[in-house]
C-alpha cells in the first residue's frame, strides 16, 4: 500500500499538469469545507440569538411569578399566610358606609370586644382537619372575622367564628341593618328575592328541560318569601322557613305566604318537597353537614336541591377582583364549586349540574357513599387569590395614577 501511494506522488511531481489539477481539486475540497463550517457557525449564531429570547421569556416569567409570590406574602410579620397588609385586622371598613351602619358596626365591635359575642374554634366541616392558613383577619366591615383556608381540602371558613347564639342575637338585632343600610328594607328586599326567583326559575329549567309547576318547593332561609312569591305565581305549592320573625311577618302578612320561623329541623310540612332551595344561605349555615342530611331526609323520592351562593372563582366578576369587598362576618364558609361538591357528596348528594357563580343542582344519591372521595382545591384556590389580588393591587394603581394626573 505504501509503495503504490510512493509512485503516485512520484507520477505527480513528475506531471507538473496533473499536480497543478490535483491541487486545485484539494483547494476546492477546503474551500467547501470552510463555507460547510461558515454555514454552521450562523446556524448556531441563529440558536444562539434564539436562545437567548427564550432566556429573556423565562426571566420575564419568573419576575411575573415573583411579583405574584411577593403579593401573596405580608408586607409585616403579623401572620406568615395574610396575602398582602390590607387584610389585617385595623378595624377599617373596606366598603363605603352609612350613618347606620357604622353606627350598627361600632355596636357590633363593642359586643365582640366586652365577650357578649363570643368566638369558637372549629374543625374543617368537609374533611375534618385542623391545618388552616390565614388569609384575612377581618371582613368588608372591618369587623373581625379571621378567614382561613384549609389545607387538606381547599375550604375557605371563618374560624374562629362567632358562636351560634352570638349569631342568632346577630341576625334579629344587626344583620339586615349592616347589610342593607336601612331601618326597614323589607320591600326593596322582597322585590330583589323576587327577580332572584325568576331566574332560579329559568335556571332549574334551562339545566334540566322541564319547568317548575304544580312542584312542592321549600325555601330554607327565604327572609321575606320573594322567591317563594314568584315560584307560587306560577303554580307551585311553598313554603319557607327564617330565623328573622320581622321578614317571615312581612311576608306572611303582605303576600299571604306560608312562612315558619326557625330553621330546617323546626319546620313543619304535611309533605314531602320535590325541591329544595338553598339561594344565598348554605354559607352562614354553622353546621352545613349535619342540616344537608337532614334535608335529605325530609325530601321526597327523586326531588333535587338548588344551591346559589357567591362563589369564590367568581369574585373577579361580582366584587371587582376584590377579595375583601367579597368576605363577610356572617358568611361561616366561602365555597369554590368544587369545596362544594365535596361537602354535597359527603352528605348524600350526586351533583347534577352547576357553574363557578355558584348555582347548583344535586339529587339525593341512591347509595351515598361512606367515605366520600374528596378533591383537594387548596392548590387550586391559592393560586386563584393571589392572581386576583396582584390584579387587585396592579388595577388599584393604575386608578392612582390616574386620580393624581386628573388633580
Amino acid at each position: 500500500m505504501m509503495i503504490k501511494k510512493a509512485f503516485k506522488y512520484i507520477r505527480i511531481m513528475l506531471n507538473p499538469v496533473a499536480f497543478e489539477k490535483d491541487r486545485a481539486k484539494l483547494q476546492a475540497s477546503v474551500e467547501k469545507k470552510d463555507r460547510q463550517i461558515e454555514k454552521k457557525d450562523r446556524q448556531i449564531e441563529k440558536k444562539d440569538r434564539k436562545i437567548e429570547v427564550l432566556q429573556g421569556e423565562v426571566e420575564k416569567k419568573d419576575r411575573q411569578i415573583e411579583a405574584l409570590l411577593s403579593v401573596a406574602k405580608p408586607t409585616r410579620s403579623i401572620s406568615p399566610y395574610i396575602l398582602s397588609e390590607r387584610f389585617q385586622a385595623d378595624g377599617k371598613p373596606n366598603i363605603e358606609l352609612n350613618a347606620l351602619q357604622v353606627e350598627i358596626k361600632n355596636q357590633i365591635d363593642i359586643k365582640v370586644k366586652q365577650g357578649v359575642y363570643s368566638f369558637e374554634k372549629v374543625l374543617c366541616c368537609i374533611c375534618g382537619g385542623h391545618d388552616f392558613e390565614t388569609l384575612s383577619e377581618k371582613d368588608r366591615y372591618g369587623l373581625y372575622a379571621p378567614a382561613v383556608i384549609c389545607v387538606d381540602c381547599g375550604l375557605v371558613q371563618t374560624n374562629p367564628r362567632m358562636s351560634q347564639e352570638a349569631y342568632q342575637q346577630f341576625y334579629e338585632i344587626e344583620y339586615s341593618k349592616l347589610y342593607r343600610g336601612v331601618d326597614n328594607p323589607h320591600d326593596y328586599h322582597f322585590d330583589k328575592l323576587y327577580n332572584r326567583g325568576r331566574s332560579i326559575y329559568s335556571y332549574i329549567a334551562q339545566s334540566l328541560g322541564t319547568q317548575l309547576n304544580q312542584s312542592r318547593i321549600l325555601e330554607v332561609g327565604c327572609s321575606s318569601g320573594g322567591i317563594l312569591q314568584y315560584l307560587k305565581e306560577k303554580g307551585n305549592q311553598v313554603c319557607g322557613c327564617d330565623l328573622n320573625p320581622e321578614t317571615v311577618g312581612f311576608g306572611r302578612d303582605r303576600y299571604g305566604l306560608e312562612l315558619q320561623v326557625g330553621t330546617v329541623y323546626d319546620v313543619i310540612l304535611s309533605w314531602k318537597p320535590d325541591v329544595v332551595i338553598y339561594s344565598h344561605t348554605l354559607e352562614h349555615i354553622l353546621n352545613p353537614l349535619e342540616e344537608l342530611e337532614e334535608v335529605r331526609s325530609i325530601m321526597a323520592e327523586d326531588a333535587i336541591l338548588y344551591i346559589e351562593l357567591p362563589g369564590i372563582k367568581y369574585i373577579f366578576k361580582q366584587y371587582d377582583f376584590d377579595l375583601l369587598s367579597y368576605l363577610q362576618n356572617a358568611h361561616a364558609y366561602y365555597f369554590t364549586l368544587t369545596t362544594l361538591k365535596n361537602l354535597l357528596r359527603k352528605a348524600g348528594f350526586d351533583f347534577i349540574h352547576g357553574d363557578e357563580f355558584i348555582r347548583s343542582i344535586f339529587r339525593a344519591a341512591v347509595e351515598p357513599q361512606q367515605n366520600a372521595r374528596i378533591e383537594n382545591d387548596y392548590g387550586a384556590v391559592m393560586e386563584f387569590l393571589g392572581i386576583l389580588e396582584y390584579t387587585w393591587q396592579e388595577t388599584m394603581g393604575r386608578r392612582e395614577e390616574r386620580s393624581v394626573f386628573q388633580v
